[in-house]
């Protein structure tokens, strides 16, 4: 696990889910990793702009993607909608837009260079299941934890690429191993309706 990264919190950290983000510089703290916000970034669009506008969220991730880059360090989002669609704008940037985008971003003196790969939380926890099993301080041995770790930390597959998802088990494999380092033991429990 890397030791700084640029952070992108994203707007549901910054808001209705602000708990997550102080759960996240918790744990962030606990492995002596800096989380550095970044400056002046902006919503990723969240999987919708992109779909009545594609080049505005072209546009707005290749800045927010710019702006990290000046940090020196790999981009770690916590939402996976958010790492999704800061991915995509790489992926497309990096297969052949990023001249017509710094076009755009020329205008805020800002250039999109693709030095800073883009990764998750949960990704960089599941690489390094034994340093998160070493800061453990109070096992949860006795809980079973269901984890919402959201659809697009696996999918799509040629976007994300971390965990090949399995047809028969669409479960995310990756997610249970932070779960098990902290002693707890994943449910294996689908949500279903009623």
């Amino acid at each position: 696990m890397e030791k700084r990264y640029a952070f992108f919190p994203g707007c549901v950290l910054t808001k209705a889910a602000a708990e997550a983000q102080t759960a996240i510089r918790a744990v962030a703290g606990a492995l002596e990793v800096e989380l550095v916000e970044i400056p002046g970034w902006s919503c990723c669009g969240a999987s919708h702009v992109q779909d009545v506008e594609p080049l505005a969220a072209l546009v707005a991730n290749a800045r927010n993607l710019a702006l990290a880059e000046q940090i020196g360090a790999p981009v770690l989002a916590a939402c996976s909608t958010c790492a999704l669609m800061l991915r995509q704008a790489k992926g497309a940037l990096d297969s052949g837009r990023k001249d017509e985008i710094n076009a755009f971003l020329q205008a805020g003196k800002l250039t999109y260079k693709g030095t800073a790969p883009v990764t998750m939380l949960l990704w960089e926890l599941a690489k390094n299941v034994p340093a998160l099993k070493a800061r453990v301080t109070k096992p949860l041995n006795a809980l079973k934890a269901a984890a919402f770790y959201g659809c697009h930390t696996i999918r799509p597959e040629l976007v994300m690429g971390f965990e090949k998802p399995n047809n028969s088990d669409v479960r995310c494999r990756s997610s249970a191993k932070p779960v098990e380092a902290k002693a707890a033991a994943p449910s294996g429990q689908r949500l279903t309706r009623s």
